[in-house]
């Protein structure tokens, strides 16, 4: 196993954990899949979020190499170690022109989207 194959581990292990914590036992297969359907119904928290957390997951999913730890900053809520991920909304946002990437910054052990950097809508 090399260092990227080591890396990918790492984000599908971290994944099952933020999935576990949301309560969502469908496999992340699925939930990328269910993303992808225009109507799909996302599971609600009583927290404040910037983006469903599937859709967070499935870019997580898809781009594991643009998952890193944030080494100069805690998270403000918990003081726990902050992830920067590339988020990338689903498919069919983009066709229906409400498209929206960037940067996200979250804590994964008190699960809260703490910024977001849009790079690219359409």
């Amino acid at each position: 196993m090399n260092k990227s194959d080591n890396h990918v581990q790492t984000v599908m292990n971290l994944i099952e954990e933020i999935k576990k914590k949301l309560n969502l036992s469908d496999s992340i297969e699925n939930i990328v899949k269910k993303t992808n359907q225009e109507g799909y119904q996302y599971a609600r928290l009583n927290k404040m979020i910037l983006y469903p957390w599937e859709d967070v997951l499935a870019s997580m999913y898809k781009y594991p190499e643009k998952v890193a730890t944030v080494n100069d900053q805690n998270c403000p809520h918990c003081g726990g170690q902050l992830i920067k991920l590339y988020f990338m909304s689903p498919g069919w946002t983009w066709s229906e022109l409400c498209g929206r990437g960037g940067y996200m910054i979250i804590c994964p052990d008190c699960i809260e989207q703490i910024d977001f950097n849009l790079t690219i809508m359409n």
